[in-house]
């Protein structure tokens, strides 16, 4: 039998308002009587408050985190009255929030709050979310029979259902973490909407996921850069990996990955405009040889020269340190003068291991950015990655890295210049005819 459930899963930004909400409810109201999992994550405020209550635990601060609980009820009950369910909806709340509490006040008491104590009460959060979800769901006068999953053996997660729900029914779920039955054991389930959505498709055997956030899908650049950047319609999943791995608006790579393996397809769009969309796939979109989808950049670059060494266990062993205290390296340039690392410190400790070679005799400059073109067409023009890149100009630009991806250029700039160069290349590439570049090579 070939399963026929829809999967959806609606992110935080999408259920902190009450036209989230709606949109949302609409969405599944409109796949019955198919049947549906709906994964839901707590509204952005609600998560925001419980941070705040968990440090505040974490101090030992009791009233403060106690205050935070109440700020995070409070949010679930202006939204859930403003779509006229907070009778209903406060009903629902109760075992959640008591649960929610209790671990909060806990770790206040003892002035510690562990990383299994934030698990369980994200997860107790979560619980609380889906459930009033499934309150305000239920009472829409949907034929629907709508239902929670069960307590797992695992402390702080539930158990995600071993099939599809069948027609006609709503399967609510909070995301993560939760346990997945499909093999010899149960799997963690990622801790994001769209994780658990495409964990459970890919579990079940199905074809496709709809992701629903504010935004207008996956576009050709940032916004904020480029205000004229252009929704892209379909992507093929190396581009979207190239994407997210060069810091575009794109899903987290374990995501990307795992929908791949299955087989999905994902579609993201924004809830209040469905026609906004972008197809992930594993088809190649088709492309004009030599073409860019988008164009993606990384900041916070450290570059870090090493002197001439030739001791390659030395060079091997900072690179190896600089790894495990979280410094991830985009780029490596080896020359006689000594070899160039491109870092971005993502942890206090990487900014402490890069503290540590520079008192070695190696040199940090910090305030670089990673740019790069994106897109199946470069698979078509392969050694011309030169005639690619838009005139950025050849002062202060750094040299083109080589990557192991076919179908992304990435070239290194200092980061106040990426307010000129990003918009000019999308202009150039996305916008017009490209023009060649000859760029200076990267110095030691």
């Amino acid at each position: 039998m070939t399963p026929t459930a829809q999967v959806h899963a609606f992110n935080a930004d999408v259920l902190a308002e009450a036209s989230g909400w709606q949109a949302a409810l609409a969405a599944l109201a409109d796949e019955l009587p198919a049947a549906v999992l709906a994964v839901v994550d707590a509204p952005a405020p609600c998560r925001a408050a419980l941070d705040r209550a968990l440090e505040a635990a974490g101090r030992g601060e009791t009233d403060h985190a106690g205050a935070e609980v109440r700020e995070a009820r409070d949010v679930l009950r202006e939204l859930t009255g403003e779509l006229g369910r907070e009778e209903a909806c406060l009903e629902a709340m109760v075992p959640s929030l008591r649960r929610l509490g209790d671990l909060v006040q806990g770790a206040a008491l003892v002035g510690h709050a562990s990383p299994r104590t934030r698990e369980a009460a994200h997860a107790a959060l979560g619980r609380l979310s889906a459930a009033l979800f499934t309150a305000v769901l239920a009472r829409r006068g949907l034929s629907a029979r709508v239902e929670l999953p069960g307590p797992a053996a695992s402390p702080g997660t539930a158990a995600a259902p071993a099939a599809p729900p069948g027609p006609g029914v709503v399967q609510v779920m909070p995301c993560g973490p939760w346990t997945v039955e499909g093999g010899p054991s149960p799997v963690p389930g990622p801790g994001s909407p769209e994780g658990c959505a495409v964990a459970q498709a890919a579990a079940w055997g199905l074809r496709e996921v709809r992701l629903w956030t504010l935004d207008e899908g996956i576009l050709s650049a940032d916004p904020s850069l480029v205000p004229g950047a252009r929704r892209l319609p379909v992507l093929s999943y190396a581009e979207a990996l190239a994407l997210s791995g060069f810091g575009g608006r794109a899903l987290p790579p374990e995501v990307l990955l795992r929908a791949e393996a299955a087989g999905l397809d994902l579609r993201v769009a924004n809830i209040l405009r469905p026609e906004a969309s972008t197809r992930l796939t594993r088809s190649v979109p088709l492309r004009e040889p030599g073409s860019v989808a988008c164009v993606a950049y990384k900041e916070g670059l450290h570059l870090l020269r090493l002197p001439a060494c030739r001791d390659l266990d030395s060079l091997s062993r900072t690179d190896q340190e600089l790894r495990e205290a979280g410094a991830h390296r985009f780029g490596a340039i080896v020359g006689p003068e000594g070899t160039l690392l491109v870092l971005r410190a993502a942890t206090e400790s990487a900014v402490r291991a890069l503290a540590v070679s520079a008192d070695r005799g190696a040199e940090v400059q910090p305030g670089w950015a990673l740019v790069a073109l994106v897109g199946e067409g470069l698979r078509a023009a392969p050694g011309g990655a030169l005639r690619l890149l838009a005139p950025v100009g050849l002062e202060h630009v750094g040299g083109l890295l080589a990557g192991s991806s076919p179908i992304s250029v990435s070239f290194l700039i200092p980061e106040e210049r990426l307010g000129d160069v990003v918009p000019r290349l999308h202009r150039i590439h996305l916008e017009a005819a490209g023009r060649p570049l000859a760029l200076a090579p990267l110095s030691l």
